[in-house]
């Protein structure tokens, strides 16, 4: 994926959009494993601030994602009273209405795992912030603008 795609949380909102920016956000995971794999490490991270930093944006997206996950599942159940879903095949084919129950059911459980994630990488913040590199670093000259 190369194209660039312009985040506003005030819209203009579609579907399309919407995909989008979904599709984008498994590529950003995508992008930071390769970045981060044992051959590009040195290039993605240089001090365990770095580290720290990634780690509580992860931990923001994971807070964020209970609320998504909800309106995901709201919306299946809305849709499903104004009676604009079908089934067509596999093991609810037929039955929009059990289709909905399951999958709001696995939302659910998928929102209360999310907010578990958030809150075990909020913990490891709370130990990688306190972690630095030595100052200065091996082989570095002491610059006492830099700290």
């Amino acid at each position: 994926m190369t194209e660039t795609i312009r985040l506003s949380s005030d819209g203009p909102h579609s579907p399309d959009y919407t995909r989008e920016v979904a599709a984008a956000v498994a590529e950003a995971v995508r992008v930071l494993n390769h970045a981060t794999t044992f051959g590009h490490i040195g290039d993605a991270l240089a001090f365990p601030a770095d580290a720290d930093a990634v780690l509580g944006s992860l931990s923001t997206a994971a807070q964020r994602l209970p609320q998504l996950l909800d309106q995901l599942r709201d919306w299946l159940v809305g849709e499903l009273a104004a009676g604009r879903l079908r089934v067509g095949h596999g093991p609810h084919a037929g039955d929009p209405a059990a289709a909905t129950e399951a999958a709001a059911r696995k939302l659910r459980d998928a929102s209360a795992i999310a907010f578990r994630l958030h809150l075990a990488l909020k913990d490891v913040t709370a130990v990688t912030s306190a972690i630095g590199a030595p100052f200065p670093a091996p082989g570095a000259e002491e610059d006492p603008g830099e700290r």
